[in-house]
C-alpha cells in the first residue's frame, strides 16, 4: 500500500509490518505481530493503516509514527486485506470463516457474517455499499454493508481465494481455484459468463479503464478479456503461476509479478511485453502504484523493489494546426515527467495519406517532450486528419486541417490598353495545385472585357496565364475582372482606352488654288461601335471642309475631302484634327 506521503506499507514473514520511505526506501518504523503478515494493508480517511495478522489480530496503525490504535482479535488468522468502508467502517475475513465488520475509531465489532468456510479473499464493496467477498468452500458471498445480513451467495466447484472486482457497471469478477474467472452480476449473484483459465486462480481480478479485464492464474499466464462478453482480448505466457494481482498505471500499462520471479510491464491493450525485471525469487505479492507513477513489489528473495515512475502520456500538439496542402507542421510529443533512463518511444500514427508523420519518435532520457516534422501534401478539398502519440496502452491525438490550394493574386498586363487589343492575366494559388488539377472560375464587370469562363491550373503548378479580349470603345472604361475558387475571390483592373489621333495627313500637300486635296486621318486603334468622331479644322478661309468626319467601326483611318478657293499668293493653310483633347495638324500650301 503507498500512503498519501509517498511511504510504502507492506507486510513479511518475519511478522512485521514496514513503512519505508517511497523515494528513497529507508525504514520509516515496523510493526512486530510476532506472526506472518500476508495481509495487504489499508489505508484509512482518519489516516489509520489497518492490516491482519496471522495471529489473528487486525490493527489499526497511525501512519506516521507506527503506533497501534487498537486490535480486534478475531478466531483465527487474519490473510484477508482489510477493506474501508464510505462510512470508515474496516471489514476484514479471518481463517475462523467470519467476515467483520468494525468501527474505526472503537476497534469494536459492528456485525460479523459467518461464511461457510476460511476467508482468505479480500473483500469488494459495491457503490451501494454490498461486500462481496470469496470463501474457502467456494462460495462467493454478498452482504449488506449496514447490516450484515446475506443477500445473494454464488457456488463455484473450489476454494476461492481470489478477491473479488466490482466493475464501473456493479458486476462482480473473481477467480476459483476451480480454473474459472466468474462475471456475476452484483445484484443478483447471477452469472454473466465464466472463462476457464486452464488452472487455479488465485490472483484478483484488475480492470482496466476501458473496462478490460485482466488476471493471472496457476497455468502461468496473465489473460485480458472483454469484461462485458468473457472473449479472450490476449494473453501472456510466463510458464510460471501467477498468483499476483496486476495492478493498472496511468498509461495503461499492466504490472504484475509471477512465480518466475519477474515483474513484468505489459502493454494493456495488446499484451506485448514493454519490459520485465528478474527478482531473485518468485514473487506471490501484488504491485503498487505511488502518485508519481513509481511501481513497488515485494519478492520471496526478502526484497522490496522500486521502479522509477513511469511517465503518462500528457499531450501531442501541432503548430500551425491549420495549412495548405503540401506545406509541413512542427509537432510535439509531451509526458508528465521526464523520461528514464532509456528514453521512452513513443509511436506516431495519422488516420489521412495526406499528412505523414515518423512511425515513432524517442524522448531521450530527462526530457519531457520532443519535436517531429509533419508533411502534407496537396489536397483536392478541406481535410481533416487526427494525429496519434501512443505509449504504453495510452494514447493522445492532435487535429490537423490541411486546406486545399486557393486563389492568391490576380493581375492583367498591360494595365491600361487601347480597345481592341488583348491583356495577358496571370493567376497565382497560394500552394501547387492538386491531382488533376485546380478549375479557376472567372467573371468580367464590362462587356468591352472577354475573359474566358475558366482557367486551368495544371496538377503541381501554382500559376496560370490566359488572355483577355478588349472591344474598342469610345470613351475610357475599367474593366474588372475577378477569379473565383470556392469561397475565395482575386480581382485585378484593367483601363481600356478609345482608339487616339496618330496624324491628319494631305494628299496632295500642294495644290492650285480652287483645286481639292483629300485629308485622312488615321487612329491608333480600331473605332468603337458607332464609329469615332474626328473634328477637322482650317485657319485660312480659303479652305473648305467638313467640320468633322467618321471613322466607321472597325476601321482605323477615315477620308475627307479639303477644297481651296484661288489666293493672290501663295497660302499655307493649317488643317486640325481633334478628339478627346489630342489635335494633329498637317500644311496645305495653296499656289
Amino acid at each position: 500500500m503507498i500512503g498519501p506521503d509517498g511511504s510504502v506499507y507492506i507486510g513479511a514473514d518475519d511478522g512485521n509490518l514496514y513503512s519505508f520511505d517511497g523515494v528513497t526506501g529507508q525504514l520509516n518504523w515496523y510493526l512486530v505481530t510476532e506472526s506472518p503478515v500476508y495481509s495487504s494493508p489499508a489505508l484509512g480517511a482518519d489516516g489509520n493503516i489497518y492490516v491482519g495478522s496471522g495471529n489473528g489480530s487486525l490493527y489499526a496503525v497511525t501512519g506516521p509514527m507506527g503506533s497501534v490504535q487498537w486490535t480486534f482479535r478475531t478466531g483465527g488468522a487474519v490473510e484477508s486485506s482489510p477493506t474501508v468502508a464510505a462510512d470508515g467502517t474496516v471489514i476484514v475475513g479471518s481463517q475462523d470463516s467470519k467476515l467483520y465488520a468494525i468501527n474505526p475509531d472503537t476497534g469494536l465489532m459492528r456485525w460479523s457474517f459467518k461464511a461457510g468456510g476460511a476467508l482468505t479473499s479480500s473483500p469488494a464493496i459495491e457503490s451501494d455499499g454490498t461486500v462481496v467477498v470469496g470463501s474457502a468452500n467456494g462460495k462467493v458471498y454478498a452482504i449488506n454493508g449496514a447490516s450484515g445480513a446475506l443477500k445473494w451467495s454464488f457456488e463455484t466447484e473450489d476454494t476461492i481465494v481470489s478477491s473479488p472486482a466490482i466493475g464501473p457497471n456493479g458486476t462482480v469478477y473473481i477467480g476459483s481455484n476451480d480454473g474459472n474467472l466468474y462475471a456475476l452480476n452484483g445484484g443478483t449473484g447471477v452469472p454473466i459468463w465464466s472463462y476457464g483459465m486452464g488452472n487455479a486462480v488465485r490472483s484478483s481480478a484488475a480492470i482496466g479503464a476501458n473496462g478490460t479485464v485482466y488476471v493471472g492464474s496457476d497455468a502461468g499466464s496473465l489473460v485480458a478479456l472483454n469484461g462485458q462478453s468473457g472473449a479472450l482480448v490476449w494473453a501472456f505466457p510466463t510458464q510460471f503461476p501467477i498468483s499476483s494481482s496486476p495492478a493498472i498505471g496511468s498509461d495503461g500499462t499492466v504490472y504484475v509479478g509471477g512465480w518466475d520471479a519477474n515483474v513484468y510491464a505489459l502493454n494493456g491493450t495488446t499484451g506485448a511485453k514493454l519490459w520485465s525485471y528478474a527478482t531473485g525469487n518468485s514473487i506471490s505479492s501484488s504491485p503498487a502504484i505511488g502518485a508519481d507513477g513509481s511501481l513497488y513489489i515485494a519478492s520471496l528473495d526478502g526484497k522490496v523493489y522500486a521502479f522509477e515512475g513511469i511517465p503518462s502520456l500528457a499531450s501531442v500538439s501541432l503548430n500551425p494546426s491549420i495549412v495548405t496542402g503540401g506545406t509541413s507542421v512542427s509537432g510535439t510529443v509531451t509526458l508528465s515527467s521526464p523520461a528514464a533512463a532509456g528514453g521512452f518511444t513513443i509511436k506516431l500514427s495519422s488516420n489521412k495519406s495526406s499528412a505523414s508523420v515518423p512511425s515513432s519518435v524517442k524522448i531521450a532520457a530527462g526530457n519531457t517532450s520532443v519535436s517531429f516534422t509533419l508533411k502534407t501534401s496537396v489536397v483536392a478539398a478541406q481535410t481533416t486528419v487526427t494525429i496519434t502519440a501512443t505509449l504504453g496502452s495510452a494514447s493522445e491525438t492532435a487535429a490537423l486541417t490541411i486546406e486545399s490550394a486557393t486563389l492568391e493574386s490576380m493581375s492583367l498586363s498591360p494595365a491600361s490598353i487601347v480597345g481592341g487589343a488583348y491583356a495577358v492575366g496571370t493567376l497565382t494559388l497560394d500552394a501547387a495545385a492538386p491531382s488533376g488539377g485546380l478549375e479557376v472560375t472567372l467573371n468580367s464587370n464590362q462587356a468591352a472585357a472577354i475573359a474566358p469562363a475558366t482557367v486551368f491550373v495544371a496538377a503541381g503548378r501554382k500559376s496560370a496565364n490566359f488572355s483577355v479580349k478588349t472591344m474598342p470603345v469610345g470613351e475610357p472604361t475599367i474593366a474588372t475582372v475577378t477569379g473565383t475558387v470556392g469561397s475565395v475571390s482575386q480581382a485585378a483592373i484593367v483601363s481600356i482606352l478609345p482608339p487616339s489621333l496618330v496624324s491628319v495627313s494631305l494628299n496632295p500637300s500642294t495644290v492650285s488654288g480652287g483645286k481639292s486635296s483629300v485629308g485622312i486621318v488615321t487612329t491608333s486603334g480600331v473605332a468603337p461601335v458607332g464609329g469615332l468622331v474626328i473634328s477637322l479644322s482650317s485657319n485660312q478661309t480659303a479652305v473648305s471642309l467638313p467640320a468633322s468626319v467618321t471613322i466607321a467601326a472597325g476601321r482605323t483611318s477615315a477620308t475627307f475631302t479639303v477644297k481651296t478657293s484661288a489666293v493672290p499668293s501663295k497660302t499655307a493653310a493649317t488643317i486640325s484634327a481633334s478628339i478627346s483633347g489630342t489635335t494633329k495638324t498637317s500644311t496645305l500650301t495653296i499656289l
